[in-house]
């Protein structure tokens, strides 16, 4: 279906790939795409990623989600700058997510919309 963005697995065994055409998880059944249905928009998302204590997050265009658990919902954490596009997620030692963007760079994600400085795109911090 096109280019992978990113894969995962969760804590459940599942494996998770984003690709510009959706989010898809791979089950005993093969591979279904993941959307509405769990709380995700319909446009594809940038990157997938399960952080340390085993949540999911995925990122879209302008928008952050994470599912808690292999039974809850998507729920929208954080809304960037609607001209930000997410490329890639992870989280560090300490336990913070980090969000890497090709306009602003690679920063944490709880800054929701900072600043890109004049020759400074993609350097970060």
């Amino acid at each position: 279906t096109g280019v992978v963005g990113s894969i995962t697995e969760d804590g459940s065994g599942t494996i998770w790939a984003s690709a510009a055409e959706g989010l898809f998880r791979f089950g005993g059944d093969g591979w279904t795409r993941a959307g509405a249905t769990l709380g995700l928009p319909d446009d594809g998302p940038a990157a997938a990623h399960v952080d340390r204590d085993g949540v999911l997050w995925v990122a879209t265009p302008g928008r952050l989600f994470r599912r808690a658990s292999a039974d809850s919902p998507f729920r929208q954490a954080q809304a960037f700058g609607d001209d930000q596009m997410p490329a890639d997620l992870s989280d560090d030692a300490d336990g913070h997510l980090w969000v890497t963007d090709p306009l602003v760079g690679f920063r944490l994600a709880s800054e929701a919309n900072p600043r890109q400085q004049r020759g400074e795109a993609g350097r970060g911090y």
